[in-house]
This record gives C-alpha cells, structure tokens and sequence, in this order.
C-alpha cells in the first residue's frame, strides 16, 4: 500500500520591515515524500530557499539538516533516486529545490504555465522566482487535468491559489489522505497595499530575482507548452474546485499546516 513521509523544511517568516502596511506572514514549510506499492518514490514539491525570500528582511528558519536534500539522505534515499516529483505548483516556497534532481520529470499542469503567461495583476508574479524553475523547463512533463498517477494515487487540479494547481489523493493503510499543498492558503495581502513607489523600491532592491525577465521567461514559457502540444493562451477558463469538493476527497495535508509540524513531524501515513 502507499506511505507518505511529510518533511519538515524548515519555516519562513515574511514581512516588509514598514514597506507599506502589509502584515508579517510566518508559516512552516513540508514537502512530501510518497513511496508507492510498487516500491517507487515520488516527491511532492520540493521546498523553499532562505536565500531566495520576497519581502524586506524575510527570514528563513531552516536548519542544514532540513533542506530537502539532507532529509532524503536521512531516509536512506539518494536526489538520483527519484524519478517523478509532481509540483503543486511553482510559487518559491515549492519549487526552490527543482534542480536538485538531475534524474527526475517533473509532473507540472500545462495550466500552472498558461496561467502565469496571462497572470493579472503583475504583482503576483512576485509568488514566482524564475531562477527556481527555468533550468528544469526541459524536464517538465506537461498535464492535462486530472487522472490517474499511480494505483491509489489520483491527480485532482483545484484551479485556485493557481490556475494550474494540482493536488494528490492516496489511499494508504490509514485511510485516504490528499496533499493538498495551498489548497486553502491566499496571501494576496503581502502584496495588496504596496503602492506604485513602493513597488519600485522593492524591485529595485531584494525584490529583483522575482521581477520577470519577460524577454527570456514569457518565451521559454510559451516554447515549453507547444513542444507539447498546448496552447499559450487559456482558451477556456475551467472553474476552481470548491472547499467543500477538495476537503471531500480525503483528510487534507496542507503544506504550511502548523498542526502538522507540532504534532505529526517525520511520521508516516
């Protein structure tokens, strides 16, 4: 039957040091480690970067020991070893570690790159860092909508937080679990009350990795989807699943649960 490991990766804390009146976010950070029935190991996401941080004097919690490498080695398990990792989504606090697995496809929504072409407003660009994903464009394996990964283990696309985020479903021993990763996070208030000055000061500044180099990113982009076989533009808008439709797929995993880092670090399902 199916295990899932939850990795504790650390936790972030996101401010703006009087930047605008935008509040101070601190959430743990977990990607997951699933190994099937058949003795394969798919990951799920792949962490955060304390470097690679938005906002204005942001801080990273995270022990050597909790990066996203060191934990797999703590489980007997080498990057070479995994073959799939199957991204939520790209925002920085998922995709930091993506090159970190030079043998690995990576399981991306065609949607996730539909949408961060046509993404309005620009400012939430900001919940991408280019230089986490970019080299790994070559290695992303294009989906369509749901369907099915793995025996017990179900591709759902909530088409909220993201246009093209993607959840799992697994059935384990102890019941049906979904990673449901920011299912039910939104944190467009780090970003609401920035005024046009400020947003040139931050992009002047520590801002800069995560201001899109639209002249090299939109094209790899577009180059990305129509190597296979997807349109660039998003012909037609597919509503986001409801709460309700998500919590009823199984008991939800969230990816910043503080629960989850208090009560269930490092045990298994």
């Amino acid at each position: 039957m199916n295990k899932i490991f939850p990795i504790y990766n650390g936790t972030y804390r996101i401010s703006f040091n009087g930047l605008g009146r935008v509040p101070t976010v601190e959430a743990p950070n977990f990607v997951f480690l699933v190994q099937t029935a058949d003795e394969e190991f798919i990951l799920f996401d792949t962490g955060y970067d304390p470097a690679t941080l938005p906002g204005v004097g942001s801080v990273g919690f995270q022990e050597k020991h909790q990066r996203i490498v060191p934990m797999l080695r703590s489980l007997g398990l080498d990057p070479n070893d995994i073959g799939l990792v199957v991204m939520s989504h790209l925002h920085w606090d998922h995709a930091a570690a993506m090159s970190c697995f030079p043998r690995a496809r990576f399981h991306v929504q065609a949607r996730e790159l539909q949408g961060m072409l046509h993404l309005s407003p620009k400012t939430k660009r900001n919940y991408y860092y280019p230089e986490h994903f970019m080299s790994s464009l070559e290695r992303m394996d294009l989906q369509d909508g749901a369907h099915n990964l793995r025996p017990g283990i179900d591709v759902y696309v909530t088409g909220d937080h993201t246009y093209g985020h993607q959840i799992l479903r697994i059935q384990t021993d102890a019941g049906v679990f979904v990673l449901a990763a920011d299912s039910m996070a939104n944190h467009d208030q780090l970003w609401s009350s920035l005024s046009a000055a400020n947003w040139e000061e931050y992009h002047q500044g520590v801002g800069r990795g995560f201001y899109w180099p639209e002249d090299t990113l939109l094209p790899a982009l577009e180059n990305c989807l129509r190597r296979q076989g997807f349109p660039t533009a998003i012909n037609e808008f597919i509503p986001p699943m409801s709460h309700a439709e998500i919590k009823a797929l199984g008991k939800l995993i969230m990816s910043h649960d503080p629960r989850l880092s208090r009560n269930n670090r490092h045990t298994l399902w």
